[in-house]
């Protein structure tokens, strides 16, 4: 099965909406699954070199569903535990990393990534993009920015 099904009957675009945090279960299982069970080779041969983070956000669409590769500076990085048997993982590593100006991505992980040195260390995955998310910064003002899944995030030298 593919990675992103965009057709009927299995189409994924109608059950996900932009903005906010909900990805319904039965998407996100099954994109965790095929990072879980895919290589990065796999992943970086598939993926997109013309990233366009301004173009995401104002057409969402037309990146959704598609692997990209995006550079950026990683800003910060948690464990989520997920508490669902159906999960193919029990955890994933959360995150933020910042492209161009500062502007926010978020990510989650299926592997462990290498120790980091925050707001330093330039990092780099090959991820699909899901939706954009709207959160909350720690200051408390408005973040929105894509949302990524990926399998794991390579140190740039």
């Amino acid at each position: 099965t593919p990675i992103w099904s965009g057709q009927e009957p299995h189409n994924f675009d109608r059950h996900v909406e932009d903005g906010n945090a909900q990805i319904p279960d039965f998407i996100y299982f099954h994109v965790l699954r095929k990072f879980k069970e895919g290589t990065p080779e796999q992943f970086r041969a598939a993926a997109g070199e013309d990233f366009d983070w301004n173009r995401c956000m104002s057409v969402p669409g037309a990146y959704r569903g598609g692997i990209w590769r995006v550079t950026g500076t990683i800003s910060r990085v948690w464990v989520e535990k997920i508490d669902d048997p159906s999960s193919p993982l029990p955890q994933v590593y959360a995150g933020v990393f910042t492209v161009d100006e500062g502007l926010p991505i978020f990510f989650h992980l299926t592997e462990k990534p290498d120790v980091l040195r925050l707001r330093e260390d330039v990092v780099e995955f090959d991820g699909l993009f899901m939706k954009t998310f709207s959160s909350q910064a720690p200051s408390g003002r408005p973040l929105s920015a894509p949302f990524f899944l990926a399998k794991n995030l390579r140190k740039m030298m």
